[in-house]
């Protein structure tokens, strides 16, 4: 499949660590503080405004622009504000009305009022003047230049920069240029990737990513830590210290898993030149009914929640769709509650019966044994496929089982699928089976037989040096 041409310019974007000094940080910590002063005080604005018009025939509301006119009486008024950069405050605006938009539009829930104590951040756009020289960052109000650790270079012209605060207390710019992105060389791979707890990815090729679970390695001490913030006295220095340690501790957790996904979406990308996954609805999928307050603080559904959202599934789509847009990839999501799982990936028979804990599955139609997440990614693949070629275009390969048991990496593997005649001979030979009166006889010892037949392939690949992502 040729991969879309990409000879136009496109957004791309480096954040830097920056180091300002004592003087810097308190003008840096004011424009934060003038950027949500002016942000919630608009907000409080916009509100009292409906509640006092809202029974009116004319306007109800005020817009972006009413906001931008009473911003020159305020800054008159609160004469501080002057020593915020003017497009960072206009941006505050434009966040703020923007927010209004996503509510009415039902994208997003009414707009809250900011704290001091949440990540803080500033805007300015390349009118500013911003460049980088001799290792020091220049931009409005801030000529002095900042010291930045500048560890790769810019590429193209700047369009726009975003100054950051994190509840860490460190300091950060995001540089956003226009350039052109150059695609990578052409690949024959297609890839199907059906995500999990268990398993974080599983790919129809037969490759698995496994789970690092980073939140539940760090929640005993996460735990801990928040137990010693509850005894500090909130307000006092003690109470900002233990608060910083779990921040710096959340940090930590988001840092390592944000460096796994980037890897292994940069792997995926660079080696398939065709990739797709399934739509999920992740917020469905961990919220809870709070009406029911008999399963409010149910054990089991919270931690199937947090095993969720410790996978990080929607940043992994996030990464996947916009590196393949950068790279000359073609990336697909298929509609979401598909039965992917339940549909043999080999005939099409689809098992209604199939529950959440059967790992290993027959097809009660061709006698395939087949490994619950490898079968879905391939027909993650498959339909896929099928809705974005026409049919004659579909290569034979994409739909025929891929060749024996242990084949090494790069070559076609059947990894999920094991042949009812291989089970009779395995189950012979571990004395389970005296004759071959076929699949129905080993239904009881099933699952044993299965685990055994992937550790020797497991074991088959160590020795070759193929052995699973």
């Amino acid at each position: 499949m040729k991969p879309p041409k990409l000879n136009h310019s496109d957004l791309w974007a480096v954040k830097y660590r920056i180091y300002p000094n004592r003087d810097q940080r308190r003008r840096l910590d004011k424009s934060f503080a003038g950027v949500r002063y002016v942000y919630n005080y608009f907000l409080e604005r916009r509100i009292k405004y409906y509640e006092e018009h809202k029974n009116d025939d004319g306007k109800k509301g005020l817009n972006f622009y009413d906001t931008t006119k009473e911003l020159t009486k305020l800054k008159r008024k609160e004469t501080w504000l002057y020593d915020v950069s003017n497009e960072a405050l206009q941006k505050s605006l434009l966040d703020l009305n923007t927010a209004y938009k996503n509510f009415f539009k039902k994208n997003a829930r009414f707009p809250r009022f900011k704290s001091r104590y949440d990540k803080q951040s500033i805007w300015t756009s390349h009118w500013s003047g911003i460049k980088i020289e001799n290792g020091k960052v220049y931009f409005t109000k801030f000529r002095d230049g900042i010291e930045i650790r500048q560890h790769r270079e810019i590429k193209g012209e700047i369009r726009s920069a975003v100054i950051s605060k994190s509840k860490t207390g460190k300091y950060y710019i995001s540089i956003t240029c226009n350039t052109d992105i150059e695609p990578l060389p052409e690949t024959e791979g297609e890839i199907g990737i059906d995500v999990g707890v268990k398993t974080f990815a599983t790919c129809s090729n037969g490759d698995r990513y496994e789970n690092q679970r980073v939140f539940n390695k760090y929640l005993r001490k996460l735990q801990y830590e928040y137990r010693q913030l509850s005894k500090k006295k909130k307000g006092s220095r003690h109470f900002r210290e233990q608060k910083l340690r779990v921040a710096k501790l959340h940090e930590k957790i988001a840092n390592i898993r944000n460096d796994y996904l980037h890897k292994i979406t940069w792997e995926i990308v660079s080696n398939n030149q065709f990739i797709a996954v399934e739509d999920l609805d992740i917020k469905n999928m961990v919220s809870r009914d709070r009406k029911d307050k008999k399963n409010m603080y149910n054990k089991q559904k919270q931690a199937i929640a947090r095993s969720i959202l410790d996978c990080g599934w929607g940043e992994f789509f996030r990464q996947l769709e916009y590196k393949s847009k950068w790279y000359g990839r073609k990336f697909v999501k298929i509609p979401r509650y598909e039965k992917s799982s339940k549909t043999c990936s080999i005939c099409g028979n689809i098992k209604e019966d199939l529950s959440i804990d059967d790992r290993y599955w027959i097809c009660n139609n061709c006698g395939s044994v087949l490994d619950r997440d490898w079968n879905a990614s391939r027909n993650i693949l498959q339909t896929a496929l099928s809705g974005c070629k026409p049919q004659s275009d579909i290569k034979q390969k994409d739909l025929e089982a891929p060749a024996a048991a242990g084949s090494v990496k790069g070559q076609p593997q059947a990894y999920g699928e094991v042949a009812a005649d291989d089970l009779v001979l395995l189950a012979k030979l571990l004395g389970g089976v005296e004759e071959e009166k076929g699949v129905d006889e080993l239904d009881k010892k099933i699952s044993k037989l299965v685990s055994v037949w992937y550790e020797l392939i497991s074991d088959y690949r160590k020795e070759r040096d193929c052995h699973f992502t």
